[in-house]
């Protein structure tokens, strides 16, 4: 089994290659006339605008799972001190 290893990387480098020939030969098409190009920068610009909202959403996701998630398991762990110190300083007043 341990023979096969390979296999993933002759995979991984053969399909690197089809993506660069993929890219070089779509590459070198025409950008069409001057409608086309206008069209193409609409979406382009449309397409920018959805990935910077979808970035965004990303990000206050991860800093929310981030910031909850520590304390959500660590919680667990300090529960006991957490209860303790409640209470010492409910008798203290």
């Amino acid at each position: 089994m341990e023979d096969l290893f390979w296999i993933g990387f002759v995979g991984a480098a053969i399909a690197l290659l089809f993506a660069w020939l993929q890219r070089s030969r779509v590459m070198s098409f025409s950008e069409g006339n001057e409608k086309m190009r206008k069209i193409a920068a609409s979406i382009r610009e449309g397409a920018n605008a959805y990935l910077k909202h979808q970035y965004t959403t990303v990000f206050k996701v991860f800093l929310v799972v981030f910031i909850v998630l520590p304390i959500a398991c660590a919680y667990p762990f300090f529960q006991r001190y957490f209860v303790q110190g409640i209470m010492i300083g409910a008798v203290k007043g």
